[in-house]
């Protein structure tokens, strides 16, 4: 009985520490990784935030007010704040990490960016609010005036075309330009092009139409005057064009062609997995099964223990049989006579 208990308190031990291990990995809470930081930036310009965390499930930016203690959501923000200015949001290449605010209105100057994580058991952690800071432009300094406008095109696939456009001051001041992208033939909604900051800028090859086109303003002596746009052109990409076929040349056979096995083609590889993070009822069924293992196993080491403590007292009482006298049937030397 002494071992049986020693191999159920053995084999309990082993399952408390692997459901333990198992609800401790389920549970792991998201760590911040990096903080965004404060960003400044003129207005109607653009604001990008990076935010990053290890074990986290889902992200959610959030805006706050300037005593923070107000906080919006990113649609809730460009609903209010957006009337009439054309503010708008994405995420840079799809990462909800980065944030891009853009057409920023004046009025968002002293509001803050913060990231929100979740884990996949709906713990939360805030990053650091980011304050964000709007430089007014004042309306009374000269704006720039498009002399040369850009000019888009229909292209076929691996053909590139540089968009330009120039803009000039009578007074003095220095031009600055940024040029934007929408899917639509508009102003409004428009995406910033990180980076396209000069006169001109030559496009990636986006299949289908594309629209483009630049904003320029004048900075000279502190100040920034409003705004100017140029033209919106069209920038369409064709899908590749097939190469053509070879010619067959059918020609007279005399002989019976030759059979010729073609080798199967290899199966094509199997996708890599890109980080997909796994998902809560993925790390329930972990944890359930390796529950079921453990009991498993329990159950397997109780039988045999039962198993052998039943095997060891039969050998126990055959050995007590075998001891066993039969007064009868002994024969007891004699007693030798004095």
């Amino acid at each position: 009985m002494k071992s049986l208990s020693r191999g159920i308190t053995a084999v309990l031990l082993l399952c408390f520490i692997i459901c333990l291990s198992s609800a401790a990995y389920a549970a792991e809470a998201p760590v911040i990784t990096k903080d965004p930081t404060g960003e400044t930036a003129e207005e109607l310009g653009y604001v990008y935030f990076i935010s990053r965390a290890d074990n986290a499930a889902s992200i959610d930016w959030y805006l706050y007010s300037p005593n923070g203690e107000i906080r919006y959501t990113l649609d809730e923000a460009m609903t209010l704040f957006g009337a009439g200015s054309g503010v708008g949001y994405y995420f840079d290449n799809g990462v909800r990490e980065n944030l891009v605010i853009y057409n920023l209105p004046y009025y968002l100057n002293g509001y803050s960016a913060a990231c929100e994580f979740t884990s996949e058991d709906g713990s939360t952690i805030l990053s650091a609010k980011a304050p964000i800071t709007v430089i007014k432009r004042d309306d009374g300094t000269e704006k720039p005036v498009f002399g040369g406008q850009p000019v888009g095109a229909e292209l076929p696939s691996g053909q590139i075309i540089n968009l330009s456009a120039t803009a000039s001051l009578q007074g003095n001041g220095l031009v600055r330009y940024q040029w934007y992208k929408n899917t639509m033939d508009v102003l409004d909604h428009a995406e910033i092009i990180p980076g396209a900051n000069s006169s001109f800028y030559s496009p990636e090859e986006i299949t289908g139409t594309t629209y483009y086109y630049v904003a320029a303003w004048n900075e000279n002596e502190g100040t920034i005057s409003g705004l100017t746009f140029s033209d919106i052109v069209a920038v369409t990409y064709g899908a590749a064009e097939p190469s053509p076929e070879p010619e067959v040349i059918e020609q007279e056979q005399t002989e019976e062609p030759i059979q010729v096995e073609e080798e199967p083609a290899a199966a094509p590889a199997a996708a890599k997995d890109e980080g997909v993070m796994p998902t809560k009822q993925s790390n329930t069924k972990i944890i359930v099964t390796g529950i079921v293992i453990c009991f498993a196993i329990l159950a397997v080491c109780a039988i045999i223990i039962i198993l052998k403590n039943g095997a060891q007292r039969k050998m126990d009482e055959n050995e007590e049989d075998d001891f066993e006298v039969d007064p009868e049937s002994y024969d007891f030397p004699d007693k030798e006579e004095k």
